[in-house]
């Protein structure tokens, strides 16, 4: 009896290793998710009364990767919104992507989805940013 609660415990410490080392390896074989948690891409969203509605991806470090922006725009009435226009800056190799339009007489709000394409193949949602104000301190 004693000997199978070692082994039991034994074999329970292997499976935590072995989950453990899958995760670290897993980690390091996705670069553009390393990328986004050592903060090189700055990503935001803005809806300003009489200004810009966009969506808003950079690489920090003007590093171009297959990326894609868009901006899903909302007029606010009260407590409801209604999704009133989508723009979309497709896949393309930039350090840079903008999706926007300009200068609504209205409440607006944006909802931003960020999307990568790295290594190329492999689309995955970077980010996603939202926003109910000019969000003045972006640029």
């Amino acid at each position: 009896m004693v000997h199978e609660t070692k082994q039991n415990g034994m074999r329970m410490r292997y499976r935590t290793f072995t989950w453990l080392a899958c995760t670290l390896v897993l980690a390091a074989a996705t670069p553009a998710r390393a990328e986004v948690v050592e903060y090189i891409w700055h990503v935001f969203s803005r809806a300003c009364l009489f200004g810009p509605d966009e969506t808003v991806s950079y690489n920090v470090a003007l590093v171009t990767r297959s990326i894609a922006t868009v901006s899903d725009q909302y007029i606010v009435q009260g407590p409801r919104m209604f999704l009133f226009k989508v723009v979309v800056d497709d896949y393309r190799d930039t350090a840079r992507s903008y999706a926007g339009s300009c200068c609504h007489p209205y409440p607006t709000a944006v909802h931003g989805t960020h999307w990568s394409d790295y290594p190329h193949g492999h689309r995955y949602v970077m980010y996603e940013s939202s926003a109910i104000d000019c969000n003045i301190g972006e640029f």
